[in-house]
């Protein structure tokens, strides 16, 4: 068992008077509950964890001649297991109470615990060094009376009727236990427990039982009343009730930011606003607004016309551009055929390197990559383009690929790229479409044909720089 333990092996021994000597580990003094036990060849014996000990430290017995290097150099010594194992002991669940964790509850595991007389409610643990302020006591009434062995202890645990069971609402602070044999009591029990949940009327939530009060304190929903009207009104609605909607409530005249500071109930506003005295705080207002909207339309030509003139300046600029640069765009079409597509590898990055091709003075490459990039399109068939001279600051490109599908095609759709080349081999990437349609009729004796045409129809050189 786990060394969470309730109680120890000698809390449970009916007879303790010859247990020190003969069923207790020669070094640690430790009951041999659930111990291995191993002995040299001249019959010295000590638990299993004791030798490792030793042998670990290059260290041996002091009266024991032999020497141990591993613990195949001993033999287990069942006898002394069987022998301990017969030992007749009472059942954990014989007490009242038994002790984890330094606090007293019903029922549960047993430890090894440290050599020493039994029966005194000891904790268990290291060599027996902590004691139970409380001793074990023995609940003659409602206690386990079976007489078990100590090689039966785990099986008759696990079907104990005398176990104790927690409330199952423990988890919200609850710690009454009872015996597994008076489960009826237990039921009757969580219909009173204070750590039960219950629905709020208000909310419909399920809180903790004895949390209710003060939840419904808070409760967004519960209704309360309004000091101002006397409806009721939920919680949580209350302050926007205040704001917009309660006709008692005080509050400033529409037109107080234009002069007016009375103040009347939300009820009486309408009538209020009769007074001819806010038909001069109405014509001020709307001169107001139609100075603002007269504003508003000069701040807007204004920036038209400062449009007009950015805009014409990089037009241009543009026309500028495109006499330096040659005035016919430069095509390129070819077709592209992968053999053996299917036994590529599938995984997420790898890829087929394609074609390198000029187009005039620039040098582009394509890869395919069956089952998308790392970072893009990932479980869809990309193509990427690339341009690789690195002579160019910006290169503008249409790009058309093509999938030819026996006697048709299907076609991606035409993509353009502006995309700065400032770094040499910079990606573009093209979804084509998702991997696993490539089989309907796309792969032809298992080769994949693709048909592209780039066109580069305007670029800026990069400037040439010296260092001198």
């Amino acid at each position: 068992m786990e060394n969470n333990y309730f109680c120890t092996i000698n809390d449970l021994l009916l007879d303790t008077s010859f247990i020190v000597d003969e069923y207790s580990c020669p070094l640690c003094n430790q009951i041999l509950y659930k111990s291995e036990i191993y002995q040299c060849k001249e019959g010295f014996w000590n638990c299993k964890e004791c030798w490792l000990d030793l042998i670990s430290k290059s260290e041996q017995r002091k009266d024991c001649k032999c020497k141990i290097e591993s613990i195949n150099d001993l033999s287990r010594s069942i006898f002394i297991e069987n022998k301990f194992s017969n030992q007749k002991i009472n059942c954990p669940f014989s007490f009242s109470y038994i002790k984890k964790d330094n606090q007293y509850i019903g029922g549960g595991e047993v430890g090894s615990g440290g050599g020493g007389g039994g029966g005194g409610g000891g904790d268990g643990g290291d060599g027996g060094e902590e004691n139970d302020s409380i001793p074990l006591i023995k609940d003659k009434e409602n206690g386990c009376k079976e007489i078990i062995t100590v090689e039966e202890l785990d099986t008759h645990l696990k079907q104990c009727q005398f176990k104790f069971v927690g409330c199952p609402n423990k988890k919200n602070g609850c710690e009454i236990q009872f015996r597994f044999n008076k489960l009826e009591i237990l039921k009757d029990h969580e219909k009173i427990c204070d750590s039960r949940f219950e629905k709020c009327k208000h909310c419909f939530e399920f809180i903790i039982f004895k949390n209710l009060p003060t939840h419904q304190d808070q409760c967004i929903k519960t209704l309360i009343e309004c000091i101002s009207c006397k409806d009721h009104i939920e919680r949580g609605k209350l302050k926007k009730h205040l704001n917009l909607n309660c006709p008692n409530e005080i509050i400033d005249c529409t037109f107080k930011n234009n002069g007016c500071n009375d103040q009347m109930k939300r009820i009486d506003l309408s009538q209020h606003l009769l007074n001819p005295k806010h038909i001069l705080f109405i014509s001020e207002l709307i001169e107001k607004q139609q100075n603002q909207i007269q504003h508003t339309k000069r701040k807007y030509l204004k920036l038209k016309r400062k449009f007009q003139e950015i805009n014409e300046n990089h037009n241009s600029i543009n026309n500028n551009n495109n006499n330096n640069n040659n005035n016919n765009n430069k095509i390129y079409e070819n077709h592209w055929f992968i053999k053996n597509f299917t036994k590529s590898k599938k995984k997420v990055g790898s890829f087929f390197l394609g074609p390198e091709f000029k187009i005039g003075s620039f040098e582009f490459g394509l890869s395919l990559y069956p089952n998308g990039r790392i970072d893009t399109f990932e479980n869809h068939l990309v193509i990427a383009l690339f341009e690789k001279s690195g002579l160019y600051k910006s290169v503008a490109v249409e790009s058309d690929f093509t999938l030819i599908k026996e006697e048709s095609e299907i076609n991606n759709g035409k993509n353009y790229f502006f995309e700065n080349l400032i770094q040499p081999k910079k990606w573009y990437c093209n979804r084509m479409m998702k991997f696993e349609k490539i089989n309907n009729g796309f792969l032809i004796n298992d080769t994949l044909h693709i048909k592209f045409k780039i066109e580069v129809f305007n670029w800026i050189l990069t400037p040439f720089e010296t260092d001198a």
